[in-house]
């Protein structure tokens, strides 16, 4: 008896020791599961940082690249520009002599750039200030419309009609979409710009964005009117009348001559 309550005693100790190592395995499985997750967590916040930084860089460098080319684009065009306008301005000299030796007096008016022709201004002494002046005038693509614009509050000088209208245009295009921003669409444009976006995917983005605006108030603009017009059809539409069924006829009660008459067999003649 006393041998069976021992053997009864460590069989008991042993499940409790079973018991105590199952749970401790189980929360050392768990520290190392939590460790690793946090591992995991700052290895992917690590990377992802790493890919904003490289992303960042890039677009930079891009921008830079691009603003680098527009340079040299700008200053091709202004040599380029520069030779037409030396041209061009030989041959006003040789017609202004050919004219003065016929004798002939006309008023030279001053061309701006465009269809009409180059304005021939004397010189400021200012070179600088004398090529941004042609260019302006001749409406060249070697400078963007914002530096034309730039040049013309600046030094006062006329664009050509082709820039003015593009200028006005544009203007007019950004107001426009300027008043179709959602406060949404404004938080977007500042997500993009601390995101080192450049200037003309920006832009880019923007137009892209507006425009699917702007047909979706085209498409509320047509269902509006439909609606209307549906509404108008509904109102419009004759009720429908039931015919009602004449009443019958009421048959009158024959007189007493009419009852004997009926009545009285018919005479053979």
């Amino acid at each position: 008896m006393e041998q069976q309550n021992v053997l009864e005693e460590q069989a008991r100790r042993a499940a409790e020791n079973a018991r105590k190592i199952e749970m401790l395995a189980q929360q050392k499985f768990a520290e190392k599961m939590r460790e690793a997750d946090e591992k995991w967590q700052a290895d992917y916040s690590r990377q992802r940082q790493e890919d904003d930084r490289r992303k960042a860089e890039a677009a930079q460098k891009k921008d830079r690249e691009q603003q680098e080319l527009r340079a040299k684009a700008r200053e091709e065009a202004k040599k380029v520009a520069m030779e037409m306008l030396k041209k061009e301005r030989e041959k006003a000299k040789e017609r202004l002599a050919e004219k003065e030796k016929s004798g002939e007096k006309q008023d030279e008016q001053q061309m701006h750039g465009s269809s009409q022709g180059l304005t021939m201004r004397p010189s400021s002494g200012d070179k600088t200030r004398d090529q941004l002046e042609m260019m302006v005038e001749m409406d060249h693509p070697g400078l963007t419309d914002a530096q034309k614009a730039a040049v013309q509050q600046r030094y006062g000088v006329q664009g050509g009609e082709g820039f003015q209208n593009r200028e006005a245009e544009r203007q007019k295009q950004l107001e426009a979409r300027e008043s179709r921003k959602t406060p949404a669409d404004k938080a977007q444009d500042q997500v993009w710009f601390k995101q080192g976006i450049s200037y003309d995917e920006r832009q880019r983005r923007e137009a892209e964005r507006d425009k699917k605006r702007v047909m979706q108030i085209e498409q509320s603009k047509v269902q509006k009117i439909q609606a209307q017009q549906q509404q108008k059809v509904t109102s419009k539409a004759p009720e429908k009348t039931v015919e009602k069924a004449p009443p019958p006829k009421m048959q009158k009660a024959p007189t007493k001559f009419q009852f004997e008459q009926e009545q009285e067999p018919q005479r053979v003649h």
